[in-house]
């Protein structure tokens, strides 16, 4: 059950007791301190609900199971997130736009102990919920704006997490066909007001695809957006001329060069 049913499911979670969307279970043992009616209530869940899953939008962050499959496409979970309540949900999220499902393991129990609410934990949680509407705008228009995140699918210079730096892993470089998909969702971005997001998008195609005049050319206009009189505007300028180095008949980069150097004269 759980990973091991379909190679497409890419995280699984247990049952709890606890608040959990869709992973709470009811009948466990009251007495929380008692081992042994947590464990036969444990053991008689696993009988009845062996190798049953359901699938799941999110999962709790207090014990999860990942594909390896899932990190290498996905990144880990997002270490800006103060709780791992709002880093799961993100981490399902990006799962889901990368192809994989999320699953309850229905016969798999994990007892929480009750504890009392701290203010503290109430501001984490605030801060934890700014961060992902400002990472997932979903707030305005839910179901449209999530067709539109499908639509879009995974894409890594926005939704990966790398993992820490070590000798067990590697990051695998684009296809070329994947970077210039970048410049054209970097493009659509920055004609839709989201300038941060088509530099993200821009930049990582740049990296992929050094020698690509259009993406550069688009870079440079999206950071000098970004910052038109300091130094987006410096790294724009370096950008083109670096452009028309290798290519000094590219019109588009000595137009642009030229308006830049045009704004700063006045």
């Amino acid at each position: 059950a759980g990973l091991g049913a379909h190679r497409r499911v890419g995280l699984v979670g247990p049952l709890t007791n606890g608040t959990a969307v869709g992973q709470t279970t009811a009948g466990g043992p009251a007495d929380a301190d008692d081992p042994e009616p947590l464990a036969a209530f444990a053991a008689g869940l696993a009988a009845r609900e062996a190798g049953r899953t359901t699938p799941a939008s999110q999962l709790a962050g207090f014990c999860l199971v990942l594909r390896r499959t899932l990190i290498e496409r996905i990144g880990c979970l997002d270490p800006g997130y103060a709780a791992l309540d709002g880093a799961a949900i993100d981490l399902c999220l990006r799962a889901t736009l990368g192809g994989f499902r999320s699953e309850v393991v229905r016969g798999a129990y994990v007892h929480l102990p009750p504890r009392a609410p701290q203010p503290a934990a109430e501001r984490v949680g605030q801060g934890d919920m700014a961060r992902l509407c400002a990472k997932w705008p979903l707030a305005a228009d839910r179901d449209q704006a999530l067709q539109s995140l499908l639509a879009r699918g995974f894409l890594p210079p926005l939704h990966f997490t790398a993992l820490p730096a070590g000798t067990g892993h590697a990051p695998v470089p684009p296809a070329d066909w994947e970077a210039r998909r970048w410049v054209e969702i970097g493009e659509e971005s920055f004609a839709a007001g989201r300038t941060a997001e088509a530099v993200k998008l821009l930049r990582a195609a740049v990296a992929a695809l050094p020698a690509d005049a259009r993406a550069a050319n688009d870079l440079a206009v999206a950071l000098l957006h970004l910052d038109p009189d300091g130094r987006g505007r410096d790294l724009a300028r370096s950008i083109l001329q670096a452009v028309l180095a290798r290519d000094p008949g590219n019109a588009d980069a000595a137009w642009n060069l030229r308006e830049i150097d045009a704004a700063a004269a006045v």
